[in-house]
């Protein structure tokens, strides 16, 4: 067993992935698509960081604050790519991946979460 399946057994999260790809069409043409799936049910681990400038209004509340994102070192992740987490508890929060620290056991991708809750 490999440091990597080591700390996979502590991934009680699922992850998507969705960002820009060369996509490759039927009829040949390689083009860049905006929003593709890159990748869905992918386990990870989430740490919150500390919160940042949120706003209480009469409607919904702005809520803003970084995180990190932990899963297997082969997972395809860059620079703003769209990444939605389903916690163990069945939440559901979508982040923007910054970049991301790829280490032999593991990658590290700091996130920003930016939304109403």
């Amino acid at each position: 067993m490999t440091e990597a399946d080591i700390l996979a057994e502590t991934y009680w999260h699922r992850m998507e992935i969705r960002g820009t790809m060369e996509v490759k069409k039927p009829w040949g043409e390689t083009v860049i698509e905006d929003d593709v799936l890159k990748g869905s049910d992918i386990p990870c681990s989430f740490s919150v960081g500390i919160g940042r400038n949120t706003t209480q209004t009469e409607g919904p509340n702005d809520i803003a604050y970084d995180g990190k994102v932990f899963c297997r070192p082969d997972v395809n992740v860059i620079t703003g790519d769209s990444i939605t987490v389903t916690f163990e508890n069945g939440w559901i929060r979508k982040f923007v991946a910054n970049e991301p620290m790829y280490y032999p056991s593991h990658i590290e991708i700091p996130v920003t979460r930016e939304g109403t809750g």
